[in-house]
């Protein structure tokens, strides 16, 4: 059969609608986006009230009234037209930027994709005027009245583009996603009173909080009185960089990631740098399939910050990586410390190394050390219930030595030739299923266990809506889940390697994961439930015979890697006779610095040289 020919078509330009649906298919992905360009465009105009008037998930309609400075009459067209912003003029304004919008395409994204109307008024003028599409006028404008600021009322999003459409979900669904922006908005901007009503009734009214006392009541409605029970208020300064906010101690953790707050420059953020950096402290704290809360504000020169990255500006770009991982990893854990000084000992064999993998990619989620660490000591762990195991024989040539004792929780020590060996059994039984797990999944046989009685989970609706578009990928890694309610999932079978883990901390967590990192695949997925493995009972209760055995097997399976530094720092740790008496001379156990600020200066002099 003769191969049809395609026919070739011309070069030319896209008329000026397409390419403004093309745009808003980048910036408007829900009413939820809409609600957030409007609401940073009034604060950018130094608003103070900003009223959020929400119809049927914002499906209807949605509407953003301020009292800011208004727009022009004469600036009401350019408002809404494709790059036109009063933001920035130049690029050394576009590498330092202070507002939280400039790209300029928000508005006509917007206006090309429904019935769009807007009012606005300056001091300067002695009317509001109005822009509209309905209006047939050239100009498109028309008198009107309204105080000083502006109104944007967007009705029937994406009725020209029902492909688009058909794609939102309900109107429960698309107004959670409006309330979590808004709730985001708010705990950045204290300063100013926010108003959300959702058909009629108000969901929020919170007012400008310029005292501590109103800042702790709209965090209390925000996020709950649990939350403000085990916060406690941080605000470190140094080498140019300002951090403040709300950290919880480790007693109040949750199940998913929905309290973690981390602002840069007033704008949230999702950054894998930062996220590493406070893993990095909590993994320590917390038990596996947990999650910290907290709500932090980092400041730092606009110019060492690049939030021309993506746009909707969720991500941002540090010029000096290591300098910003470093300082919130810092605050961070002396944060913790001050909370839990009366309740946690000093781990002398904690050294806290901050290392950063060479790429901050999907392999972040496991850690895998491979740069030099920085000096930082001194983070608080709870040692207990050590259960010592006499030996009587005699020091071999083992790398990993001979097995002495276990210590509560997960930690084996053991004596080697060249010193006391600490090893990690927690992140060793991780590693090994994490090995055997991808080598069933490279062999398309991941064995599957199912269950007796299925498990119910309880799930929120966004969740549920990653069941279905993943069921895929899912199945390829071991898990047989299914929706149930809009609520609810049954879990009928799971890796048979995850014998010893809560499969409901699981399932969410891969949710998460789903929802967080868009272009994961399998093997990604893999790594990073591999962090949710437990240590089982088996592992944990085993003879000083069986020990040994252990870790003539671990010598094994480690191999060429067993001298390697990155699988001493993260597995275990040699420590020589000279190095234990240095710890126990060492700066954590003198008295402790009331100048924490001045300490991170001291230690971190050449810091502003590393990239």
């Amino acid at each position: 059969m003769q191969k049809a020919e395609r026919i070739r078509t011309p070069i030319r330009p896209l008329s000026e609608q397409l390419a403004n649906q093309i745009a808003a298919g980048e910036v408007v992905e829900r009413p939820a986006s809409i609600v957030k360009e409007l609401v940073e465009n009034s604060l950018d105009a130094s608003a103070s009230i900003i009223e959020i008037d929400i119809e049927k998930g914002g499906l209807a309609l949605i509407k953003i009234r301020d009292n800011g400075h208004g727009i022009p009459k004469n600036e009401l067209p350019l408002a809404v037209q494709a790059h036109c912003t009063s933001k920035i003029s130049s690029f050394d304004e576009l590498t330092s930027v202070q507002s939280m919008g400039f790209r300029g395409e928000a508005l006509a994204s917007i206006v090309s994709i429904s019935h769009f109307e807007i009012t606005s008024q300056t001091s300067s003028q002695d009317m509001a005027w109005n822009w509209s599409t309905a209006n047939s006028a050239a100009d498109k404008l028309a008198p009107a009245s309204h105080p000083v600021g502006t109104s944007i009322i967007v009705r029937d999003i994406f009725y020209n583009t029902m492909a688009r459409r058909k794609f939102l979900r309900s109107e429960r669904t698309e107004f959670r996603h409006i309330e979590d922006v808004v709730k985001r908005i708010a705990l950045s901007r204290f300063d100013v009173e926010i108003v959300l009503k959702h058909n009629q009734r108000v969901v929020y009214r919170l007012p400008a909080a310029n005292s501590e006392e109103l800042k702790t009541k709209r965090l209390e409605k925000l996020l709950g009185k649990k939350f403000i029970r085990h916060a406690l208020s941080v605000s470190y300064q140094a080498s140019q960089l300002t951090m403040t906010g709300w950290i919880c101690d480790s007693e109040y953790s949750r199940g998913q990631v929905d309290m973690q707050y981390f602002y840069v420059n007033n704008r949230v953020v999702k950054d894998k740098v930062i996220n590493h950096a406070l893993r990095q402290v909590y993994q320590s704290v917390l038990p596996p399939g947990r999650f910290p809360a907290y709500v932090l504000n980092l400041q730092i020169d606009p110019q060492q910050v690049d939030v021309n990255v993506h746009p909707t500006k969720h991500e941002v770009r540090f010029r000096q990586t290591r300098l910003v991982h470093d300082f919130v990893n810092y605050v961070t854990q002396h944060a913790l410390q001050d909370i839990q000084a009366a309740n946690t000992t000093e781990n002398i064999f904690e050294n806290n190394e901050v290392s950063l993998p060479s790429e901050y990619g999907l392999n972040s989620a496991v850690e895998n050390i491979n740069e030099p660490a920085s000096s930082y000591t001194g983070i608080t762990n709870t040692v207990s219930n050590i259960n010592p195991v006499k030996s009587s024989d005699k020091k071999q040539n083992y790398i990993l030595g001979n097995a002495v004792g276990f210590c509560q929780p997960y930690f084996l020590i053991s004596d080697s030739s060249k010193g006391m060996v600490l090893l990690h059994l927690l992140r060793i039984e991780q590693y090994k299923k994490q090995q055997q797990w991808l080598k069933q999944l490279a062999q398309q046989n991941v064995q599957a266990k199912p269950f007796v009685f299925p498990l119910t989970i309880e799930l929120n609706a966004q969740s549920g809506e990653y069941i279905e578009k993943h069921q895929g990928l899912i199945q390829s890694v071991g898990f047989d889940i299914n929706l149930q309610t809009t609520n609810t999932a049954l879990l009928r079978a799971a890796p048979a390697l995850l014998q010893y883990c809560q499969h409901d901390v699981l399932v969410k967590q891969m949710l998460t994961s789903l929802q967080m990192e868009k272009n994961i695949d399998a093997s990604g997925l893999v790594q990073i439930l591999s962090r949710f493995i437990e240590l089982d009972e088996i592992v944990r209760n085993k003879s000083r015979q069986e020990w040994n055995i252990y870790l003539r097997e671990l010598e094994k399976i480690f191999s060429s890697q067993v001298n390697s530094a990155p699988y001493k720092n993260r597995y275990w740790r040699v420590l020589g006779l000279a190095e234990v008496t240095r710890l126990f001379q060492a700066k954590a156990f003198a008295e402790p610095q009331n100048d924490l600020q001045s300490e991170f200066i001291t230690q971190h002099t050449t810091l502003d040289k590393i990239d």
